[in-house]
Formats: C-alpha cells, sequence, structure tokens
C-alpha cells in the first residue's frame, strides 16, 4: 500500500467522529404557497419589491453599516489562518551566520586555547511528513472555518437588508395612513361646516355641530399619534444606514400595490439555502476535522532535516571546500508520556464537536418552525387582507348613503358618526394589512436564505 493511501485510511480513522444531520420533511405543513413561478433576484433579493428607494437604502447600509465590515474583517482573518495551516504543508528553510571571537580559561585546561575566532553560514531546511495527515487537517479544519466565515458575513447582511426593508415598509405603512388620516380630516371639516350651516338654520340641535367638532379634534388626535412612531423608526433606519439620526430624513412614500412572489423551496434544499445553517454546519466540519487532528498526536511525527554551510576560524578560507559543512537525517520523534495531555485534547476536541453539532441541530429545527410559521402567517393575512377589502368597501358605501342621509334630514348625525368611524377604522387596517404583509413576505424571503446557495 502506498504511504499516501495509507496516510488517508488513517485520517478516516481519526477523524470517525461524525454528526448525523437531522431528517428533513417531505412537503412543508403550511402548503406550498411559494410554488409561483417568479425566483428571488439571487443575492439583491430586495429587488423582487420594484422598489428604487429600498435598493438605494440596502446598497448604503451594506456600504456603511460597521457591523458588516466588522464580519468581513472575521473573514478575513479566516483566511489568512488558511494560508498559515497550508504553510505547514510546505518545507521550512532557515538561513543563519555566525561572527565571533572567543577566548578559554587557561585555568581549566593544562594547554590554552588562546583567542578564536569563528566565521559561519548555513541554510537549513526542515520538512514535516504527513503520514497521519494531521497537517492537511489542520488545512481542512481552517478552509472549514473559513467557510463558515463567510456564511456569517452573508447571513448579517441578510439580517441588515431585511431590517432596511422592514423598517422602510414600516414607514411606508404609517405614511399611507396619514395620508388616510388627512382625507378623513377634509371629510370631517365638510361634516363640521355641514352640521353647522344645519343648525343655524334651525334643521338640527348643537348637539350635531358639537359631535362634529369631536370627530374632527379626535381625526387631528390620531394624526398626532402616528408622528412618534413614525420619526422612531426614522432614527431606527439612520442607525441601519450607519448615519446620525439628527442628520436624516425619510421622505414619505407609497407601499407597494402588489406582493412579490416567492421562490419555489423544497423543505430539503432549506439546510443548504440558510447561510446561519450553513456556517453551522462547517462548524461541525472544522470540529469533526480537529478530533482526528487531536487523535494523530498519539502517532510518531517524522521529520526530513538537511542543511548546508560553511564554518571557519579565518576568514580567508570562508568558501574552500575544506571549511564546508553538512547534514542530512530523519527525526521520528513520539511523546511518551505528557501526563493525559493527549487524551484530554482528544475529549475537549470532542466536547466541541458535540457543542456545535447541537448547535447546528438547533439551528435547522430553527429555520423549519420560522418558514412554517411565516408561510402560515402570509395565508392567513392573504385570507384576512381579502375579508378587508369587502369590509371597506362595504363600509365606504355605508359612510356615503349616511352622509346622504342625514344632508336630507332623514337620519342624526349620530348615524353618520358610526358610519364613518367603521369606513376609516376598515381603511387604516387594510394599509396596516398590507404593511404587515410586506414584512412578512421579508421575513419569508429571510428565513428561506435569500439568495443564498450552498455553493458558495
Amino acid at each position: 500500500m502506498k504511504p499516501f493511501r495509507l496516510a488517508g485510511l488513517f485520517i478516516c480513522c481519526l477523524g470517525s467522529a461524525h454528526a448525523e444531520l437531522p431528517a428533513t420533511p417531505a412537503a412543508w405543513k403550511s402548503g406550498q404557497p411559494m410554488s409561483q413561478a417568479a425566483a428571488a433576484a439571487g443575492d439583491n433579493w430586495w429587488k423582487v419589491f420594484n422598489d428604487a428607494q429600498l435598493t438605494k437604502l440596502i446598497d448604503e447600509a451594506k456600504a456603511t453599516y460597521p457591523g458588516l465590515q466588522t464580519t468581513m474583517a472575521r473573514v478575513e482573518q479566516a483566511r489568512s489562518a488558511v494560508r498559515m495551516a497550508r504553510s505547514g504543508l510546505l518545507p521550512r528553510v532557515t538561513a543563519t551566520g555566525d561572527l565571533g571571537r572567543s577566548r578559554a580559561s587557561d585555568t581549566i585546561y593544562d594547554f590554552s586555547f588562546g583567542t578564536l575566532s569563528n566565521f559561519g553560514a548555513s541554510a537549513e531546511l526542515s520538512y514535516e511528513i504527513d503520514i497521519w495527515g494531521r497537517l492537511r487537517g489542520q488545512v481542512n479544519a481552517a478552509r472549514a472555518d473559513e467557510n463558515s466565515a463567510v456564511a456569517d458575513a452573508y447571513a448579517l447582511g441578510l439580517v441588515l437588508a431585511g431590517e432596511v426593508a422592514r423598517i422602510h415598509f414600516a414607514l411606508k405603512s404609517i405614511d399611507e395612513e396619514q395620508a388616510v388620516l388627512q382625507d378623513t380630516l377634509k371629510l370631517r371639516h365638510e361634516a363640521l361646516d355641514m352640521a353647522t350651516a344645519r343648525v343655524n338654520a334651525g334643521a338640527t340641535n348643537e348637539l350635531d355641530r358639537v359631535r362634529a367638532e369631536a370627530e374632527l379634534a379626535t381625526t387631528e388626535a390620531e394624526i398626532a399619534a402616528l408622528v412618534g412612531p413614525r420619526a422612531e423608526l426614522e432614527n431606527t433606519l439612520a442607525l441601519a444606514l450607519g448615519k446620525m439620526a439628527s442628520n436624516f430624513k425619510q421622505a414619505p412614500g407609497k407601499l407597494p400595490s402588489v406582493l412579490p412572489a416567492i421562490p419555489k423551496v423544497v423543505p430539503s434544499e432549506l439546510v443548504q439555502r440558510r447561510p446561519d445553517v450553513a456556517s453551522a454546519m462547517r462548524r461541525v466540519e472544522a470540529a469533526q476535522t480537529r478530533v482526528g487532528v487531536a487523535r494523530s498526536a498519539y502517532f510518531p511525527k517524522v521529520t526530513l532535516g538537511a542543511g548546508l554551510g560553511t564554518q571557519t576560524s579565518q576568514t580567508g578560507k570562508f568558501f574552500d571546500r575544506e571549511s564546508e559543512t553538512w547534514s542530512i537525517g530523519l527525526r521520528v520523534s513520539v511523546p511518551l508520556f505528557v501526563g493525559g495531555q493527549r487524551k484530554a485534547t482528544v475529549d475537549a476536541a470532542k466536547g466541541v464537536l458535540k457543542e456545535v453539532t447541537g448547535q447546528y441541530e438547533e439551528k435547522v429545527l430553527i429555520a423549519f418552525k420560522e418558514v412554517e410559521s411565516l408561510m402560515a402567517r402570509l395565508a392567513a393575512q392573504q385570507k384576512q387582507s381579502d375579508a378587508q377589502e369587502h369590509l371597506q368597501t362595504a363600509a365606504d358605501a355605508a359612510a356615503k348613503l349616511a352622509r346622504q342621509r342625514y344632508s336630507e334630514g332623514i337620519t342624526t348625525y349620530l348615524e353618520v358618526i358610526e358610519a364613518e368611524r367603521t369606513s376609516l377604522s376598515a381603511r387604516r387596517a387594510l394599509v396596516q394589512l398590507r404593511g404587515q404583509r410586506l414584512v412578512t413576505t421579508v421575513q419569508l424571503i429571510q428565513a428561506l436564505g435569500g439568495g443564498w446557495s450552498a455553493a458558495k
């Protein structure tokens, strides 16, 4: 059997601790609302909303958010660790030079050495023959760490983009609510004018005018109540963009009228799409490999050494053949007694493997829970939205009819108040629901991994 095949066999045995992957379900419990034909726009998944303002905000956040820059620095550290590990597979060449004079004591020996000069230079080569795969295991573990760091960076970018999108749609939802209330405020002024005119004409009593004033003041208070939440969202968006809240202002806008289609993802693909799950899996792979590396300490370390140089006490003979020195040899070393250090190292590596395996399994469970919950929520919001649209249509018609009946003197202003309150509540609820559906869609795209794939 060839040495490298033997080494491969040993490293397989040394790294025999493996984590079992959790079984994935065959289908989603909440059905398949993701079966639309469209797919997310790769890494730029937010472009499916066709919102230029959102795209600009996310691009800006990714360029300036300090936390993302920190994560990318960790990726660079992991890549450097891979290069450091790979350097162990290459020979080490060391050059040394000696220049000195010395004199020994005349009272120790029966003769005098006098003053001695020493001039020398040498080059030494040292190469560890990786029979047991220890060095290759370190490289593989470092590569797994690098892949984990890359997945972590993508995961943070996914969270950042999702948070910006969530705040963006929440702001637009409040903006549309304010627009609805402003329209209602105009109606309240018209109603007050009508009630005042009817009171002056003796067609009704003062109570109707007072009620109209109260409804006008209520609408003004509802408009003012949205100012604080909008300011908080705007300041939170400034933080996500890495800007000072005092200098940031987000212009009002409208919610998209159509929800984007969600990419179809089968359950078995989820663990490959989620960057947080992929990162956890890479940490498991790194821990598995390090168990094997720890076990390799039980086996001898074989090192090839060679050296070539010159040494003399006379500078004129520095390059003479008689001053030449060389050496070559094979060194085998194995620790015989280290006080249980090797076993403790292996046990510690196994402990890390057990820990990261548990973390990976938890990530998988959380991923499926999030997707199932968000799909169920989105489906429920769709049904709720359909019912709310019917409610708004009916409430608007009832409010219009109540105003007409009041202007003709058929009914009291109390009927108008009740009808308009129902209409306003229905319109505000529909706007809020549209905003919630957009936020849920963002969260579902995040839960599905955005544009991530394991191939990255």
